[in-house]
Formats: C-alpha cells, sequence, structure tokens
C-alpha cells in the first residue's frame, strides 16, 4: 500500500493495545465463516442469479469493532487482490483514463485508494457508498483531500444520480456481492451501477477467492451480458475485458 495510505491507516488504529487488535483478530477475522456463515460448497448451485429475496446468507454489519478489525487485518490483502485487478485493466485498456469514479460499498475507501495509484491524473470525482457509519468515520479519514469526494449511504441515495442523468466513467464492486443477503438484492444493485455507468466506462467485479465469491463475479458477468440487448449492428452493447474476454457462460 502507498506511505501516505498506511501513515493514514496508522493514524486510525493508534491507541489500540496488541491484546486488543489480537482479540479483534480472533472474534471478526480469525475465521470468517463464524461471523458471515458464507456457503462453502456451491457445486449443486446453478450460474445466474433470480428475483429471490429469501436469505441466502446472514446479514452482516460492520459496527466499530468489525470495522478496527478490518482496518488491522484485512485492508492490507483486500488492496492487493484490488491493484491486481486494476493492473489486468490497465493492460487491456491502456487508454482507459477515467475522470469519475464510484465506489459502491466502498468500506473505508481500499478501492478509491487503487483507483487514485492508477488514474490519479485523470480523476477529479470520488463518489464512495457505504452504509456503515464506522467505515464512514474512516473513510473520512484515509480519503481526505480526495477531489471531488461525495458520500452516499446506500443504493437508493443514488436514485437522484440516475433521475438526473448522472454517469461515471469507472465503477468499482469490491467484496460486496458475497455479503449480499439475497439474489434480489444483488440484481438491484447490478441493475443500478450499470445504469450510471458512462459509455465506454468500466465496471469492476472483486471478490473473495472462494466458491460464494467467484460465484457472484461470474453471474454478474452473466447478468450483465444477458441485460444489455444487442445495437442496431447485432454486436452486443458491452465488452468483457477480463477473464474469460468472451459472451459464453462461464462455469
Amino acid at each position: 500500500m502507498p506511505t501516505e495510505l498506511l501513515q493514514r491507516l496508522t493514524s486510525v488504529v493508534r491507541g489500540r493495545t496488541h491484546s486488543q487488535l489480537e482479540t479483534l483478530r480472533q472474534q471478526h477475522v480469525g475465521d470468517p465463516r463464524n461471523s458471515r456463515k458464507l456457503p462453502l460448497d456451491m457445486s449443486k448451485m446453478p450460474l445466474g442469479w433470480t428475483m429471490d429475496r429469501s436469505q441466502q446468507i446472514p446479514p452482516f454489519a460492520y459496527g466499530p469493532a468489525e470495522t478496527l478489525a478490518f482496518l488491522a487485518y484485512e485492508m492490507e490483502a483486500t488492496y492487493a487482490c484490488t491493484h491486481a485487478v486494476f493492473t489486468e485493466l490497465r493492460k487491456r485498456l491502456p487508454d482507459f483514463e477515467p475522470t469519475s469514479v464510484l465506489d459502491f460499498g466502498a468500506g473505508p475507501g481500499t478501492a478509491s485508494w487503487v483507483a487514485k495509484d492508477f488514474y490519479d491524473q485523470s480523476l477529479d470525482k470520488y463518489r464512495v457508498v457505504e452504509p456503515s457509519q464506522s467505515m464512514v468515520d474512516a473513510a473520512e479519514v484515509l480519503l481526505d483531500g480526495f477531489p471531488g469526494l461525495s458520500v452516499r449511504r446506500n443504493i437508493a441515495d443514488l436514485s437522484r444520480d440516475i433521475k438526473a442523468g448522472n454517469k461515471f466513467d469507472l465503477i468499482v464492486v469490491s467484496y460486496v456481492l458475497s455479503d449480499m443477503t439475497s439474489d434480489f438484492e444483488r440484481v438491484a444493485t447490478t441493475s443500478a451501477l450499470w445504469e450510471l455507468l458512462s459509455e465506454n466506462g468500466c465496471l469492476v467485479v472483486v471478490d473473495r477467492g472462494s466458491q460464494w465469491g467467484s460465484h457472484q463475479v461470474r453471474s454478474a458477468r452473466q447478468f450483465v451480458l444477458d441485460s444489455v440487448n444487442e445495437d442496431e449492428d447485432g454486436k452486443e452493447g458491452v465488452r468483457i475485458i477480463a477473464p474469460c474476454p468472451h459472451h459464453f457462460e462461464v462455469s
């Protein structure tokens, strides 16, 4: 992570003793299945989302303790994973220079920092969407001074952007879809974010390297492909950059 980010991160967790942080690690990071109860075996679940509103997993909320545990023990790995994805994006689209980014489910602003690392020269508008107040408090410290920074609390708050026709060149959904409790929520969220994406913009989906996380990324890919109508030339109005840069179903 950049030195400036590490310094800001240290200022947020400063004052906690090693034993306090170790307790947080054991309670909230040591065994993620205890806190999030994510499915482990996806072999019998078909690809794609339904309009089912029923809960597939229990809701998970980031309070002050969960936020501090994330900052101390998970943010660096999340940053590294997102950075790797952006590295591939830069390789495949070297001329892509976004001026605006929407960081959905931003947490403390991890993906926004990655976007800054790659596109600092062109980005002049950062929008973060995060429902957790403790995560927002952390983001306000970590993202202080970012140009055009604004905060929204949920997808409903973005409805005014949709109504106003506002668009974003780069939209990042990092470690969010696998935390949502139902397919209905994933469909509603992805639909709204796709509507907010500018022409020739990029939607970046990052998630856990588990069967559950992989399922959500592949389902998001398929949902977008199924939702976009073909243009007059018979070519679909969406391009898959990576992975699997084609329009066929991936299993």
